[in-house]
Parts: C-alpha cells; sequence; structure tokens
C-alpha cells in the first residue's frame, strides 16, 4: 500500500476552550472521524472490530430538496436496527446545553450529546 498524505484538522485553544466548556453540559460525548477506505479494513483490525459481527442498520435522513432543514440546524432521522427495533431522532445543531430550559435538560426523554464534527463547527 503506497503511503498517504493526510492533513489532521486542528482546533485552536479556542475552540478547546469552548469544546470544553459545552461538555460541561452535555450528558455524552461523540467524536465522530472519516476513514478512508484504504485504511478500513486496518482499523477495524486495530479496534478488534469483526465486520461479521456488525449489525446491520438503515439510516434515513428528512429534508426538503433544497435542505432546508439543515440550513436552519434541524437534523430529522430514523433508523432501523436489526436487534434493537428502530426509533428516530430530531437534532438542533448548533445548541448550548446551559441555554436550553431545565425541564427540557431535566426530561428522561431528552439527551444532551455534544458532538464534534471537523472544523470551523462544533456542533452540540
Amino acid at each position: 500500500m503506497p503511503p498517504t498524505s493526510t492533513t489532521r484538522p486542528a482546533f485552536s485553544d479556542e475552540e478547546v476552550a469552548r469544546l470544553l466548556d459545552l461538555m460541561k453540559g452535555a450528558d455524552s460525548v461523540e467524536l465522530k472521524l472519516t476513514v478512508p477506505q484504504s485504511h478500513q479494513r486496518s482499523t477495524l483490525g486495530s479496534l478488534g472490530m469483526d465486520p461479521l459481527e456488525a449489525q446491520i442498520r438503515q439510516v434515513f435522513f428528512f429534508d426538503t430538496p433544497e435542505l432546508a432543514l439543515n440550513e436552519h440546524g434541524l437534523v430529522v432521522r430514523a433508523r432501523r436496527m436489526q436487534v434493537k427495533g428502530g426509533d428516530s431522532v430530531v437534532k438542533l445543531r448548533p445548541v448550548v446545553p446551559s441555554e436550553l430550559p431545565k425541564a427540557l435538560r431535566k426530561s428522561s426523554s431528552f439527551r444532551r450529546r455534544l458532538t464534534m464534527a471537523r472544523r470551523p463547527r462544533l456542533l452540540a
């Protein structure tokens, strides 16, 4: 396999400070990354994952042809999972957890997950 050159996105000190502050109000933190296809097999092996033991999932995202929901910070998703059944979710991005109403933050049906995406956006 020929060597590849990759550019790693870096966060500024200010962005890291903002991320750490946002983490205080989150129930969980989700880190997302993209693995180039040429590295997927070795990455799975390094993580001890067996693709044959994976669960089949169908994921559907809903929006208008003009992506109006996305433009307003809404993500609407439905998914089916092989073992667990299915679920649907509406996400609002970006959101500052500490600015949400207290009743909503305490609701058992509401989760605050901080998602870190590629620069320049931190999604909550």
